[in-house]
């Protein structure tokens, strides 16, 4: 017998209270008694960790949250092995829609570092690079449906809104990849006119640093 399979499991290693979709195929095999299939899997959602840090003892942290999120995950997986860039992403079904919830595991949860940073699971979502002027900032063209973190700040009374963007890099990278954790550090002034807070988004490859 020979069998082909692609397959979506959970995985609940994590945290227990998420179950993480992942997905796998096996080789082409030919099946008898006592065989073993080894099917190699990984996770389909990408974890994106969040810590905001503010310069103005007098500002507290209302809220994080983050928007722009495909309402589907899709078995298939972009060009590649998902260790380097994607070359060309899979694109969505027509229809689908940036409008789904975070998948939470708690709403602030402290590192092994000591830090607290806020914790979401998100399918990935592939949004490319743009170019960026001499000058100018990642918030100067974005992409649409780019995956969005929102941070929501109060002061004397009146709250401010902020938006950074999580991707490859910090500067121009819009791509969410499965499988791996992004790390973004948003850093206010407190400045009345600043509009988007500066950030150092890096990623982490599963098992590093």
């Amino acid at each position: 017998l020979r069998r082909q399979r692609q397959m979506c499991i959970r995985d609940r290693s994590i945290d227990n209270k998420v179950s993480i979709p992942m997905g796998g195929t096996s080789k082409e095999v030919t099946v008898t008694s006592g065989t073993t299939v080894t099917v190699p899997v990984s996770r389909m959602y990408a974890k994106l960790k969040v810590k905001v840090e503010m310069q103005n003892e007098n500002m507290v942290l209302n809220n994080i949250n983050v928007r722009q999120i495909p309402n589907i995950c899709q078995v298939e997986t972009l060009a590649g092995d998902g260790t380097e860039e994607p070359v060309t992403a899979v694109p969505f079904p027509e229809g689908t829609t940036f409008n789904s919830i975070a998948f939470a595991a708690s709403d602030m949860k402290p590192d092994a570092d000591g830090e607290t940073w806020a914790v979401f699971y998100v399918p990935e979502s592939l949004r490319g690079e743009t170019s960026v002027q001499a000058g100018g900032t990642k918030s100067d063209d974005v992409p649409s449906d780019a995956l969005t973190v929102d941070v929501s700040t109060g002061i004397g009374g009146e709250t401010r809104s902020y938006t950074a963007y999580p991707g490859g890099n910090s500067y121009n990278n819009f791509n969410i990849q499965r499988n791996q954790v992004y790390r973004m550090k948003v850093t206010i002034t407190g400045t009345k006119d600043q509009n988007t807070p500066s950030s150092n988004c890096f990623v982490v490859k599963p098992h590093g640093f």
